[in-house]
């Protein structure tokens, strides 16, 4: 059996993303997460998931 899935992951880094299976199921999950703090004091959260199941 031979199963090939293509997804546009440009905004993760390899240790972001994790792929499991369930039965036949693949399971991609991509999380982000950056924070950084501004030059008037206030501060940047930014959290981004993506999940895409196939079977």
């Amino acid at each position: 059996d031979h199963f090939e899935l293509t997804l546009d992951v440009r905004d993760f880094s390899p240790h972001e993303l994790t792929v499991k299976t369930q039965g036949r199921r693949v399971i991609v999950t991509g999380k982000h997460e950056r924070k950084s703090d501004t030059k008037d004091g206030s501060y940047f959260h930014e959290y981004r998931e993506r999940k895409r199941e196939a079977d």
